[in-house]
């Protein structure tokens, strides 16, 4: 039974014409609701997909619809909150909105250089070329990017026999979520 005929008298459970009707309105309202719901969703970076391109022109970005959507949306909103002077907190911001992990930024202004470390997210992350362009862009040309990455050291293997890691390739040993405490 559909949900407008709960609102109906008892007696129109009975008739063809009217659960035919009740059928098809239901269907067009579904249909308007999803309709809805999607329009509203462009209007937010983070639940967008048909208006990405939009929000990538109006932004100056290069539209780039063969890639996929996460990094897209990294992009915009990279390009969103990329706005001011650069500091620790607005590399840490930019950087975690690509990494989709934890980052320490560690200022070294007497070496005139900013070291973003990737803790929060084992081997490289996934948009890094897209991250490196942004801070390249954004930072002071008198100041150097250094990027430190995270992976499996080899005293976190000890857990594992030979015949365990022998089913991982040596990127995905490195990049597995393996701790030193032996709780892998």
């Amino acid at each position: 039974m559909n949900k407008l005929m709960r609102h109906l008298p008892g007696y129109y459970k009975k008739s063809g014409v009217v659960i035919s009707i009740t059928d098809a309105a239901e269907s067009e309202i579904d249909a308007a609701a999803d309709g809805i719901t999607g329009t509203g969703n462009q209007f937010f970076v983070e639940t967008a997909d048909a208006s990405l391109g939009r929000w990538e022109a109006d932004l100056g970005l290069r539209v780039s619809p063969s890639r996929p959507d996460s990094f897209r949306r990294s992009n915009i909103l990279s390009r969103l909150r990329g706005h001011g002077t650069i500091t620790a907190a607005f590399v840490k911001n930019i950087a975690e909105s690509y990494s989709y992990g934890e980052v320490e930024v560690i200022e070294d202004y007497a070496n005139y250089s900013i070291t973003v470390a990737f803790v929060g997210t084992v081997g490289l992350p996934p948009n890094l070329e897209d991250l490196l362009a942004r801070l390249t862009e954004l930072r002071p040309a008198h100041l150097e990017l250094i990027f430190e990455f995270t992976y499996v050291q080899h005293i976190m293997l000890e857990q594992f026999t030979h015949a365990q890691l022998a089913a991982f390739t040596h990127e995905g040993i490195r990049t597995m979520n393996v701790r030193s405490d032996g709780n892998g």
